[in-house]
């Protein structure tokens, strides 16, 4: 996550690519402006998950770009402590 609060997805090469780089960008855009506190993604690699200040993310990506889609249910009731 840079300052300007982008999401940058990469995949790890098992050999170097033509420009000598172990890391290939995938996909490139906005995130929140949330502090986020964790990242992982799911079981089967094709959603990150972010864990923020008060509201949790999901991210997938395509052709390119990330599309954010944040979590529901948030904000109906008194915030709590979520532990993750």
């Amino acid at each position: 996550m840079s300052d300007d609060h982008n999401v940058v997805i990469f995949e790890l090469l098992t050999n170097k690519g033509k420009d000598g780089k172990l890391l290939k960008k995938i996909a490139f855009d906005k995130g929140t402006k949330a502090n986020i506190m964790s990242l992982g993604f799911d079981s089967t690699g094709e959603t990150l998950i972010a864990t923020c200040v008060k509201e949790v993310n999901f991210y997938t990506w395509a052709d390119g770009k990330i599309k954010c889609k944040k979590g529901t249910g948030w904000g109906t009731t008194a915030c709590d402590t979520i532990l993750s």
